[in-house]
């Protein structure tokens, strides 16, 4: 009798489907970290995420699928795979469990199958007891033109990356801007009053010494009467 030859699957979920991918297309799996949104990314891009120190583009395969969106929660993971020798990571509901699937109970004609998913999508339909599991070819799943524009999105993010510090130094530099604008605000105001009070204070002098001025000629003759008047008396 022949060994029975097993296909080791890795399960996960999309809504109350079960999908699966050949374990040896798989990396590891992870739960969702922080997910970094990508500008002009397509809509099937969640987004980049932290793998080992380095970025990895995400799939969020509900989107990928046609699939309603739906929040990422406790249950949600990431399933790692490698795709021309790079870090794909596809975000799912959730990764239950690697099963071994003996190759006669994979069907690879599955027409009685009703996903919503395109058939061009699907390696085949694994039977398990009275459980389908869809198996996913990842290469018909992403395309050659798919992995083109992850490939331009990594090559932003490093430019972005480059570009991050000289931003931020930007940013400080505005801040500082402002904080050494305000005391030259203050400085620029204390200019002005005390020019404004050495105007007064000279509008003031001028104004006495003009005062002092109109009363001289009154004073004079007064005391020159006075002097004549002495002189006669003597």
């Amino acid at each position: 009798m022949p060994e029975e030859v097993l296909n080791q699957i890795v399960v996960f979920k999309l809504g109350d489907e079960e999908y699966g991918v050949d374990v040896m297309d798989v990396k590891e799996i992870a739960k969702p970290t922080s997910i970094t949104n990508v500008p002009r990314a397509p809509p099937f891009i969640e987004g980049v995420f932290n793998l080992r120190g380095g970025l990895a583009p995400l799939i969020n395969l509900r989107r990928r699928f046609g699939f309603k969106s739906k929040e990422i929660d406790e249950n949600a993971r990431i399933v790692i795979a490698e795709l021309e020798d790079k870090p794909i990571g596809m975000l799912v509901d959730a990764a239950t469990e690697v099963l071994g699937i003996p190759t006669e109970d994979i069907e690879t004609t599955p027409d009685m199958v009703t996903t919503e998913i395109s058939k061009d999508y699907l390696k085949g339909v694994g039977k398990v007891g009275d459980r389908l599991i869809i198996i996913l070819d990842l290469k018909q799943v992403l395309t050659k033109k798919d992995m083109e524009q992850i490939n331009l999105i990594e090559d932003e993010n490093i430019m972005t990356e480059g570009l991050s510090e000289p931003i931020e130094e930007t940013e400080k530099e505005k801040e500082q801007e402002i904080i050494e604008e305000e005391p030259k605000e203050e400085v620029e105001t204390e200019q002005k009053a005390e020019e404004e009070t050495k105007k007064n204070t000279e509008e003031k002098e001028y104004k006495a010494k003009e005062e002092m001025e109109k009363e001289q000629p009154k004073k004079e003759p007064d005391e020159l009467e006075k002097s004549k008047t002495n002189q006669r008396k003597r």
